[in-house]
Order: structure tokens, then C-alpha cells, then sequence
């Protein structure tokens, strides 16, 4: 159940396992929605563009962005800051509910006995260290974008 996880939202994977949760009523919603993708795709692609916009040059923060070369739509908006823990628990004060970014895979509990994931991962643990995850839901409107673009900046004291 939950891939793994105890329960929904929470990110550490205690022993490996599969999603098998979709229901028939579900995977009816699912397929009706492909009729909205490309409004949810363009919203989600434009948010991330707004926030980038909207938090460049601000110092302490740094957008993580794909390579300029791929179509992506933005699962997440990902920012890195030197202390995302504080900063969501911040936010969330606000009422902005963020996630940090993914612990990495060889520090989950369910690869503790794996051999593969006994080396040194720095590039995963930096992502982890410093990435936060913000709102990105495609029905964001530019007010709400704002709104959370300025209290991530009064968090940093600007």
C-alpha cells in the first residue's frame, strides 16, 4: 500500500512496494481529465515561469530548472535555499503549504541492506539538503503566485 510508505505524503519508503490503489471510478476521472491536459499542462508550465520570474535575483534562492533543451511540465516547483525546513515551517504560518525536496533513494529505510546504495550520493544529498517544493497545482492564479512569492521573500528578511 502507498508504494511502500506508511501513508499517503509522506516521503520515506520503508520497504519497497506498489501502487495498486486506482479504482474503476478513478480511472473514469482519469481519462475524462485528458480532455483538461493541455490547460493543465500550459497553467503548470506558465506557474513555473511566473515563479522563476518572480524569485529571480533574489539572493538566497535559487530556482532548479531543467535543461533549456527538454519539454517538461513542472511536477513540482523547486526552489533551493539554504534552510527549507524553517522556510516551509514558516510558510506554513501563512498558510502556504509547501514539501521538501525527495530524500534521497539510498537513504530511505527500505535500500538500508541494498548494497548499491552503500556509496556516497552528494548531488542527491545537496538536492535534498536545500530543495523545497512549492505550490504548483495548475488552478494557481497570478495573485496566489505573488502572494507566496512575497512571503518567501519577507522569510528571507527582503
Amino acid at each position: 500500500k502507498h508504494d511502500g510508505r506508511r501513508e499517503r505524503g509522506i516521503d520515506v519508503i520503508e520497504r519497497l512496494g506498489y501502487n495498486f490503489r486506482i479504482t474503476e471510478l478513478q480511472s473514469a476521472i482519469g481519462v475524462a481529465q485528458f480532455e483538461r491536459l493541455e490547460t493543465f499542462t500550459s497553467k503548470k508550465i506558465n506557474n513555473n515561469k511566473l515563479f522563476s520570474e518572480f524569485l529571480k535575483d533574489i539572493p538566497g534562492i535559487t530556482m532548479v530548472e531543467a535543461n533549456e533543451d527538454t519539454y517538461r511540465v513542472p511536477h513540482r516547483v523547486v526552489i533551493a535555499v539554504d534552510d527549507p525546513e524553517s522556510m516551509k515551517n514558516s510558510l506554513a504560518t501563512k498558510g502556504i503549504g509547501c514539501r521538501r525536496f525527495y530524500v534521497p533513494m539510498h537513504r530511505q529505510p527500505c535500500c538500508s541492506d541494498n548494497p548499491d546504495f552503500k556509496e556516497s550520493y552528494p548531488k542527491s544529498e545537496e538536492a535534498y539538503s536545500s530543495g523545497l517544493c512549492l505550490p504548483s497545482y495548475p488552478m494557481l492564479e497570478l495573485q496566489d503566485i505573488e502572494r507566496i512569492c512575497k512571503e518567501i521573500k519577507n522569510c528571507l528578511g527582503i
